[in-house]
């Protein structure tokens, strides 16, 4: 018998099992998955806790991406869904017409949600259901016996229980925290995806990139394709790429812009430029091979978006030049630098909560500056664990007014008046408020015709602003 029958009861219980929220390593969520069935016991290329994903039908073979990174790990995730999603369902439009009617399912799972649950768990790009994640969660709890799981590695296995039902064709599994210990490592990846490298969550990897490329680069498998994005390469990433399988940006695929390269490839902000003398591209090329497509700049990372399409290149589906054209054109990702309209004022929220999403953000707001030279106003909230010093240098001289207030009922964020001490020794122009959701209505009713306001610092407070502006 289930222990609980609706999912915010499981999930109000995932959240006391484990005595620690975040515990790194393979051995109890691998003994779990095995007692589930859900991987076929060790290949030559399996590390000790991993083994090959098994669905419920023995006769089909998934094929499955694993994408690691410090940032751009959704982006990448996101136009795998897309183009796959539209593949599935338009298979003329591909340049494999055989391969394309094999694929019709992606699951993809991520991390973390920003308004409910399911939205970790996908398939076709919509989020599975209650009581979907619900006999998932009973299967688990039935199989662990005496072991303790933590939330994440519950909703991992989740995850793979419902595309093993499902005999999802491809996967794609993205990493939470680091990859070499991160729960879906368990699973040996057939294509792997590296992004950005660069320091956060320190307490549990450190400040030492190479050592974190080396976490990141864990969820590679020996001959598999390795496709790697950062182009400020590390010892262990430099390595990793001499390998014959591996996939380099600037050497194997390649971006180019058509517009102002400095404010949207680069990783240091520009501060000399005024926003608005800033020329914006408006496309870009990729190259590869014997391609060289030249396609409408999306919102989302480049670097991430180029090694999506290299890994729709690995399975033999990539999309042809109208397609591709499409897919730029709609591409968006929720959270990330996503635009909208709230009470005729124009909102740009980002999920931005390092220094190098941050820096990101800045060139982005650089690209596109405030019609007509109006003013950026940002609503800021933080998890106290961040370097906020370093998430605020890059915008100092963007931002023109902060909005800063606390994440309620949240233990691990920041105090406003801690971030206040910052902005005043920037010498910043910022209103502190009791919450983040009044800092909000004070930027909104300030906010004049041509100016936006900017919310980052965190999942939690872009979703706690999009919460207050549906309801």
């Amino acid at each position: 018998m289930s222990r609980f029958i609706h999912l915010h009861d499981w999930l109000s219980w995932l959240e006391t099992l484990h005595p620690k929220a975040i515990d790194l390593g393979l051995q109890r969520v691998y003994t779990v998955a095995c007692a589930l069935d859900l991987l076929i016991p060790a290949s030559p290329v399996s590390h000790e806790f991993s083994g090959a994903f098994k669905p419920q039908d023995a006769k089909s073979t998934p094929t499955v991406i694993t994408v690691a990174g410090t940032n751009g790990k959704g982006s990448c995730v996101s136009v795998l869904e897309q183009s796959l999603t539209y593949s599935s369902t338009n298979s003329s439009n591909t340049n494999s017409t055989a391969q394309a009617d094999a694929v019709n399912f992606i699951g993809s799972y991520t991390s973390p949600h920003l308004h409910h649950f399911c939205e970790r768990i996908r398939i076709n790009m919509q989020p599975v259901s209650e009581a979907l994640v619900c006999a998932a969660f009973a299967a688990i709890d039935t199989a662990r016996g005496e072991l303790s799981l933590t939330y994440f590695e519950f909703g991992t296995l989740a995850a793979l229980w419902i595309f093993a039902q499902k005999n999802i064709p491809v996967i794609v599994l993205e990493v939470g925290l680091g990859g070499r210990l991160d729960a879906v490592n368990i699973v040996d990846a057939d294509i792997v995806v590296v992004t950005s490298i660069d320091i956060d969550h320190e307490e549990w990897l450190g400040s030492d990139r190479n050592i974190i490329s080396q976490e990141k680069l864990g969820v590679a498998r020996a001959g598999r394709p390795l496709i790697i994005a950062e182009t400020n390469l590390t010892p262990a990433l430099i390595l990793a790429a001499n390998n014959d399988n591996s996939l380099l940006i600037d050497r194997d695929f390649f971006i180019r812009l058509h517009g102002d390269i400095q404010t949207v490839v680069t990783d240091e902000v520009d501060h000399s430029k005024e926003p608005g003398n800033s020329t914006q591209a408006n496309h870009w090329q990729f190259q590869y091979k014997d391609l060289a497509n030249v396609l409408p700049l999306p919102s989302l990372p480049l670097p991430s978006v180029a090694a999506a399409l290299v890994v729709l290149d690995l399975l033999k589906i990539m999309p042809t030049q109208e397609h591709l054209t499409a897919l730029m054109q709609r591409l968006t990702l929720t959270g990330r630098f996503q635009k909208a309209i709230v009470a005729n004022n124009c909102v740009i929220y980002d999920v931005a909560h390092n220094p190098a999403a941050a820096i990101y953000l800045a060139r982005r707001l650089l690209q596109e500056p405030a019609n007509n030279r109006g003013k950026t106003l940002a609503v800021m909230a933080v998890m106290s664990d961040k370097d906020h010093d370093a998430i605020l240098k890059p915008l100092l001289t963007v931002i023109d007014h902060w909005y800063i207030g606390d994440l309620t009922n949240l233990p691990r964020a920041a105090r406003a008046q801690d971030l206040s001490v910052l902005l005043r020794r920037h010498q910043c122009s910022y209103d502190i408020e009791s919450t983040i959701e009044n800092a909000f209505h004070k930027a909104s009713s300030v906010a004049g015709e041509h100016d936006r306001i900017v919310v980052f610092g965190s999942f939690y407070t872009v979703a706690a602003i999009q919460s207050l502006v549906n309801h």
